[in-house]
């Protein structure tokens, strides 16, 4: 039973179940079939092994449980609202970047569920229009992948390991006030 399930991993409410199970109906995310069971449609079965691939689990309820959890400790005076709203803003942040990085996971997914190539010729073809192509600026020393110098979806510039998630050294986010940054073609011979 699907209402016992989101009971149990703590999403939604009894006045917000109906309208989670109409979301995913109505982006098609799930058919129902013999009038009383929900099958999983192609899309997401492709968002599900996409972002599974990505090291995300966004198909797991513990995001979506997490903030359902914090927003009734709001209400019971637990947690100041600010606290919750820097931290949920940080995790999705974080969440978002690293999708961005692995993208090309979430397109063989698609790929392979929806049988079409993404937009730019498929996975290794030419950059998705919209899609920044990120500076490799030097080897992370924890993981061996590169970090790079990419722009922020606010504007503005970071550095990242493309090993998110399962690197966790932290983006380094430069300040909003530098306009323009790129790679200039030599090292430092300091660090």
């Amino acid at each position: 039973d699907l209402i016992a399930l989101m009971d149990k991993h703590g999403i939604g409410t009894d006045a917000t179940h109906a309208e989670h199970i109409e979301t995913v109906k109505s982006r098609e995310y799930v058919f129902i079939e013999d009038r009383d069971k929900l099958v999983p449609g192609k899309l997401a079965m492709a968002l599900v092994e996409g972002y599974d691939a990505m090291g995300f689990f966004m198909s797991k309820p513990d995001l979506r449980a997490g903030l359902e959890t914090d927003l009734a400790e709001i209400c019971e005076g637990r947690k100041g609202k600010e606290d919750v709203l820097r931290g949920q803003v940080d995790k999705y942040r974080e969440v978002f970047q690293g999708a961005i990085d692995n993208v090309t996971k979430l397109d063989q997914a698609t790929q392979h569920f929806m049988e079409e190539d993404p937009v730019g010729g498929g996975v290794g073809g030419d950059p998705i229009p919209g899609v920044a192509q990120h500076l490799p600026v030097v080897t992370c020393s924890s993981c061996q992948a590169q970090l790079v110098l990419k722009t922020k979806a606010s504007g503005g510039w970071m550095v990242s390991c493309q090993g998110y998630p399962a690197c966790r050294v932290q983006p380094l986010w430069l300040p909003d006030w530098l306009k323009e940054a790129s790679l200039a073609g030599e090292q430092c011979r300091e660090c």
